[in-house]
């Protein structure tokens, strides 16, 4: 799920795998949450868990929109800043580049390479024209991604409870269940980011557990 390309072709692996991570916090924060709460005798496990499962829906549906925002936000940013480049100067211009583009490029290159690089983005730049910012099919794909994901990663959480008649167990087996997929999540995250992939597993489910315990202590 956290590498199907066509959810890559809408957003950035570190956006899916943040999605992932949300949505079993989310959920952990509720499931984890109702175990602390829990009294003998106290059968509020599965409606607990279906009101954890609509928040998730919720949230996903908010995170979508988010989403898109940010990416007009974005490419209108963008456009902005091209529009700024043809009213400066040339001096102007390229000291702006470089102030954009310095701290990704400066390990990467030489400052000779740098400079004939920002000379020809200033040369495309000065044949551009203005354009709106508007709302576009890949901002909804996008979105949609999102939400799909933060749902989607709390759906294992519910099996337990489909396959188990004891809710006490199904609980504890769903806790479980999303602990290693927070596991999981930084397993991939590693194979991204030319990390350790076990301890980033490791460290990035600790991080989880951290915030959920937050969360939950802070009434979340």
């Amino acid at each position: 799920m956290l590498t199907l390309p066509r959810v890559e072709k809408y957003i950035e692996p570190a956006y899916s795998l943040a999605e992932v991570l949300f949505g079993l916090i989310m959920l952990l924060t509720a499931t984890l949450g109702s175990s602390l709460a829990a009294t003998e005798g106290n059968a509020s496990d599965r409606t607990l868990l279906t009101a954890a499962l609509g928040a998730n829906l919720a949230w996903g549906i908010i995170d979508g929109a988010m989403y898109v925002m940010d990416a007009m936000f974005n490419r209108g940013r963008s456009a902005r800043i091209l529009r700024d480049l043809r009213q400066s100067g040339e001096a102007a211009a390229l000291a702006r580049i470089a102030r954009e583009l310095d701290p990704r490029l400066a390990d990467l290159t030489t400052a000779g390479e740098r400079s004939r690089l920002y000379q020809s983005i200033l040369e495309v730049a000065l044949r551009t024209t203005d354009r709106r910012t508007r709302l576009e099919r890949a901002d909804i794909y996008g979105g949609i991604a999102c939400a799909v994901l933060v749902f989607v990663s709390a759906v294992p959480g519910i099996v337990p409870f489909i396959l188990i008649d004891n809710a006490r167990i199904a609980l504890r087996v769903s806790n479980a269940v999303l602990v290693a997929m927070l596991f999981g999540v930084g397993y991939f995250w590693a194979r991204h980011t030319n990390a350790d992939r076990i301890g980033t597993g490791l460290a990035l489910m600790l991080v989880g557990l951290l915030l959920v315990g937050a969360s939950v202590v802070l009434g979340g």
